[in-house]
This record gives structure tokens, sequence and C-alpha cells, in this order.
């Protein structure tokens, strides 16, 4: 429902959470299930779609711009 309605801000709280899930799952040697990975690529494609249109950069480029900034910014607030 979430990824049909497009909601930025609920596309990164859905996708916090299956990381956060997926990060908690691996420490005890677990992966999500097909169901929420595939859930959490597809919320990931179209909020990086929407930052590769609005930033004008390939696709490819929206993770590293994003880490990127986070990175800069975290300096800056040091």
């Amino acid at each position: 429902d979430i990824i049909k309605k497009g909601n930025r801000q609920e596309l990164v709280e859905l996708i916090s959470t299956l990381y956060l899930y997926k990060t908690d799952l691996a420490k005890t040697g677990k992966n999500l299930n097909m169901s929420d990975e595939s859930i959490m690529k597809e919320a990931e494609k179209m909020l990086y779609e929407e930052f590769a249109f609005v930033l004008n950069i390939k696709l490819d480029e929206v993770v590293p711009y994003i880490k990127k900034s986070l990175i800069h910014n975290k300096m800056q607030s040091e």
C-alpha cells in the first residue's frame, strides 16, 4: 500500500524499518524473507529514481551522492 501511494516520507520510513530488521536478522545469520526483500528493493528503486530526476544525476550515482552528503553534513556539525 505504501509503495502504491508513493509518499516519500512513508517510503523512507519503510526502507529504514526493513533495513534495521534486515540488520538484526543478519546478526543471527538470517535473511529477510523474499517478500520483504522485494518490497525494500522496490521502495528503494522508487525513491532513488526520484532523487536521480530531481538532482539530474544517473540512477547509479544516487547512493554515492547521498553518502557523500551525509558525511559532509556530519563533518559540518562537528
